[in-house]
């Protein structure tokens, strides 16, 4: 019975931290329309074309895509490529928090394939869908952490990193081969 109750508590506890999350970016910042869980792209016919900003600072390459990170963050950014099968996924963190606490997660880019869902990730914007020749169809989701992810010492560095994030994804560009479309397929 004792392992009942320890069982729920824990579970009690996990919850409760689960719905403490806030998002880190600081009041006054926010992306007009940024919702949790949006879709950050409509059809290319409903948006006006727009100049892509030139790809300048440091390529972070993966399999299937290239995001620029800006020079300023060559020494306070560090990045993780992650594979496994045929997906990939990408995360960058604020150096120091990550060395001194563990944290620092900025963003993460993930091509999910078409037959997974997404929708319970608490907070993310879908960018579209890849065409991958000969292994099928990818989500591209961007994941945002949902808690503090900064030690106090690191908050502006942090705050200034995730001000950027906007514009490196304005940067992502797809291996040759790839067929990127930013109409989103419904999560599975």
């Amino acid at each position: 019975m004792r392992k009942f109750w320890m069982c729920l508590l824990t579970m009690m506890m996990a919850a409760a931290l689960n719905a403490c999350g806030t998002h880190v970016q600081p009041a006054g910042t926010a992306e007009p329309g940024r919702a949790q869980g949006t879709v950050k792209a409509e059809s290319a016919a409903a948006q006006p074309t727009e100049a892509k900003p030139a790809k300048t600072g440091k390529p972070v390459k993966t399999k299937y895509f290239t995001v620029y990170v800006p020079e300023s963050w060559k020494r306070d950014c560090r990045y993780e490529i992650y594979t496994e099968d045929d997906a990939c996924a990408v995360s960058f963190y604020e150096k120091a928090s990550y060395d001194v606490i563990g944290g620092g997660w900025l963003f993460s880019i993930d091509l999910i394939p078409e037959s997974e869902d997404y929708s319970y990730y608490p907070d993310y914007d879908v960018l579209g869908r890849l065409e991958v020749p000969s292994l099928g169809v990818y989500h591209i989701v961007v994941t945002y952490p949902t808690d503090v992810q900064f030690s106090e010492e690191n908050a502006e560095t942090y705050h200034e990193m995730f001000d950027a994030v906007p514009g490196i994804l304005d940067t992502i560009s797809f291996a040759e081969g790839c067929v990127f479309s930013d109409i989103p397929m419904p999560a599975a």
